[in-house]
């Protein structure tokens, strides 16, 4: 049965106010919006400092209305959340929470349907914030200042870990809700009474809210507000900095509860840091008792888990941000030492022995898709160790060698980053990142983290590129670009700047190989001498301007900023305006964005030739012939047609033979509709240019589709006529067009039609080639006679 007809009958249980009916059917309606193993992987990247950015899981992001023009069944197949809200489910809940008043458990189902909520669109989060004293009475009740600890019967009254968490889900949808939290219903209150209550932190369920706590004071942190309750703590986190600091070490045999509590407790730390906070009474204890504990330790590992490595991530990630906020009386060095010491240690080498079993993108396994109308984080996997992805897998590394490499990036030391890069077990990843030929788990809400990780890595390259062998490292940034997201934008340009168009980045056997050829080629010369130009187009044309944005909300579909074939992107959108008939360009800026596109992809097809070779000749070929489709004259402009006809050559000289027309194409759905799209351009505004000409023919040649050579000379017949190309004109060799013989009746009869007429031109390859094969066919026919 389909998901929206199973929600049916579960919302019409949902009114019967029996406790074992409400019960089941709140539970069975969870089960169906409320993924727990997606919940489970989110909250477990917060103990490591890269959780506090929420993926907005919506089918469509917006803030539109339900202006019900679909009935219920239309739009459950469409949006599922949105049809939730529709039936009156947040004023059920709140019945159910101040009328009904049932068990605690039907309470934390209730509160799980209004946490997937609180991630799906920005309308479906304003009607709950503003559904009439919900969030109030949830807070009242479930997060409460004055609390008692022994009422096991009930959920109210009793701070529970889940409406925390519900409150840190929507504080980080924007600085609005946080405020109307903070200011309206004074969950500051609440959060210091549960960080002072001693009692909570004696067993399991009370430091797991704690650590909840903490985490939703980091994000209400990030909006600025609540600093006034680090004074009013600061005794408070002091001791339980102090405790742990003492008494907790970076071991397996520490548990994840108080993992996870140090984590929480050092990331809010962090978060002070970052704001600028006066950190004096904490300065002496992190910076030297914490520093050389958790390093040593860290540095003495002999086995690890995911898991068990929060507290030395989290603490790494302080001592980033002591970097990056230049952070007053900063001991550098001895950080430097320790970090080090950390770098060169046993427990390095063994927590980063294996790197590619945590990485999404060497990953072969498969996500549980989510349905159209209900989206996921997808973080399950059926076939995958731990039946989750491999990021946040048990053995994965990857959450920790983020913030390391983090670190690295943010330190001073010029031998700490080399060290870093020639590490035998992070050059093995890096190596094999590059050896793959396409990416895995790209869209993956969780591989956010490994391509963080590829950008801290060429970040430290660009640090220490003198001492370094870039080729690998060239490689990386230019293969990676199309995996990186939006948020990420800022440090695309940085690769852009610092990597890709920086000729002092580019390997020296390419830079040495194309030194004779750019002294005498002054078109090579000519668009080297314009990469900032270059930059500037690619960073326009792909919308690289980032945005600022202090939300910690994320949409989860935006997909990635730059196609794996980027470097066409310029020449792609004008020929997709020019369909569209949207062009708003001058012919000066078109011919701009097209003279500067086709001179970097000439640079990439003499620099980086392997590089090149990784997209589809016939893709490639596609791509540089959308010139002609973006405009009627932008061809004739001198250095645009001689890129062009540069590009064209390059392509055929090592790749002719691998062209096929008869695979798909990257952003075709047909060639044979592209193609007569050029026939007719040809046809009208071509004035019988040979290099055109030479474009129209590689379709032509006699291995590819018959169905191309019957098109132009039957229905473009006209072409004929006009064709100006000699033999001697081609950009491929004229056998091409010449063998096998033809074989196809109705083309040699318009061959010998176009022949007998004399409308071909009789110094053109076209006469050559249908001189040919009718001959050929009569001289088959008199051997069969004979």
């Amino acid at each position: 049965m389909p998901f929206e007809q199973i929600f049916f009958i579960l919302r019409f249980c949902l009114d019967d106010n029996t406790p074992a009916v409400l019960n089941a059917s709140i539970k069975a309606i969870r089960n169906l919006f409320f993924y727990l193993v997606d919940e489970t992987c989110l909250d477990n990247l917060l103990g490591f400092g890269l959780g506090i950015t929420q993926p907005i899981i919506a089918v469509d992001n917006s803030e539109t209305e339900d202006d019900n023009t679909v009935n219920d069944q239309q739009l459950a197949e469409t949006n599922l959340v949105k049809c939730l809200a529709r039936t009156d489910i947040l004023n059920r809940i709140r019945y159910i929470i101040n009328t009904v008043c049932p068990s605690m458990e039907t309470i934390v189902y209730c509160l799980e349907i209004l946490m997937r909520m609180a991630r799906d669109s920005d309308f479906i989060v304003k009607l709950i914030v503003n559904c009439e004293s919900l969030l109030e009475n949830i807070v009242k009740n479930f997060v409460p200042a004055v609390f008692r600890l022994d009422n096991l019967d009930s959920a109210y009254g009793c701070p529970l870990q889940h409406a925390v968490k519900l409150v840190r889900i929507l504080c980080s949808r924007s600085k609005e809700i946080s405020e109307r939290f903070v200011n309206r219903y004074k969950i500051m209150d609440s959060l210091m009474a549960y960080l002072s209550n001693e009692a909570l932190s004696t067993n399991s369920n009370g430091l797991k809210l704690q650590i909840e706590t903490l985490h939703l004071w980091c994000v209400i942190t990030h909006y600025g507000f609540g600093f006034s309750m680090f004074k009013d703590l600061e005794t408070v986190l002091w001791r339980m900095l102090d405790f742990h600091v003492h008494n907790t070490n970076v071991q397996p045999t520490t548990s994840y509860v108080i993992q996870g509590h140090v984590a929480a407790l050092l990331n809010l730390l962090t978060e002070a840091v970052k704001q600028n906070y006066n950190m004096s009474t904490f300065i002496p204890l992190l910076n030297n008792i914490a520093l050389n504990k958790w390093t040593t330790q860290f540095s003495l590992l002999e086995e690890f888990t995911c898991g068990k490595l929060q507290i030395i991530t989290a603490f790494t990630r302080y001592l980033s941000q002591l970097f990056q906020s230049k952070y007053p009386s900063t001991p550098v060095e001895l950080i430097e030492k320790s970090i080090m010491q950390m770098l060169d240690s046993k427990g390095f080498e063994v927590v980063t022995n294996n790197i590619k079993v945590g990485s999404n993108l060497l990953s072969h396994v498969e996500t549980v898709k989510s349905g159209s109308n209900l989206k996921s984080v997808e973080a399950a996997s059926w076939k995958a160790p731990d039946h989750i992805i491999p990021t946040i897998h048990t053995c994965s590394c990857l959450p920790f060698l983020n913030i390391f490499s983090e670190c690295i990036v943010n330190c001073v030391d010029y031998q700490i980053k080399l060290n870093f890069l020639k590490h035998k077990n992070i050059n093995k990843y890096l190596k094999q990142i590059n050896k793959t030929q396409s990416y895995n788990l790209v869209d993956n809400w969780f591989t956010r983290l490994e391509s963080q990780l590829i950008i801290n890595v060429l970040k430290i390259a660009v640090a220490v590129q003198k001492d370094l062998d870039t080729a690998l490292f060239y490689e990386i940034a230019v293969k990676c670009l199309s995996i990186f997201n939006p948020e990420q934008k800022e440090s695309i340009q940085s690769i852009l700047t610092n990597i890709v168009f920086s000729p002092q980045f580019y390997p020296c056997e390419a830079r040495l190989q194309n030194l004779d050829i750019n002294e005498n080629n002054d078109l090579l010369r000519q668009a080297l001498d314009n990469l900032d130009t270059i930059f500037h187009v690619y960073s326009n044309v792909l919308n690289l301007k980032m945005e600022p944005s202090t939300n910690l909300s994320v949409e989860l579909c935006k997909g990635n900023v730059m196609p794996v074939d980027w470097i066409y992107s310029p020449i792609i959108l004008l020929y997709s305006n020019q369909q569209q008939n949207k062009s708003d360009l001058s012919e000066e800026q078109q011919i701009f964005i097209v003279t500067n596109c086709l001179r970097w992809i000439y640079i990439y097809e003499m620099y980086f030739p392997a590089l090149a070779k990784l997209i589809n000749p016939t893709d490639r070929f596609c791509r540089i012939a959308c010139t002609f489709l973006g405009s009627d004259t932008l061809f004739l402009n001198s250095e645009v047609h001689s890129l062009l006809e540069t590009c064209l050559k390059h392509i055929l000289a090592s790749n002719e033979k691998n062209i096929n027309f008869s695979k798909p194409i990257q952003g075709l759905n047909n060639f044979q509709d592209f193609y007569t799209q050029l026939l007719e351009q040809y046809q009208g505004v071509s004035y019988g240019d040979i290099l055109f000409g030479n474009f129209i023919l590689l379709p032509l040649i006699q291995r590819h589709d018959v169905k191309y050579r019957k098109i132009l000379w039957s229905e473009y017949a006209g072409i004929v006529q006009i064709f100006n190309v000699a033999p001697e004109q081609l950009l491929c060799p004229v056998e091409l067009f010449l063998n096998p013989p033809e074989t196809d009746v109705s083309l040699l009869n318009c061959y010998r039609k176009a022949m007998v007429s004399g409308t071909i031109r009789k110094h053109s390859v076209f006469y050559k080639i249908a001189d040919h094969h009718v001959q050929a066919f009569m001289n088959r026919k008199n051997v069969k006679k004979d």
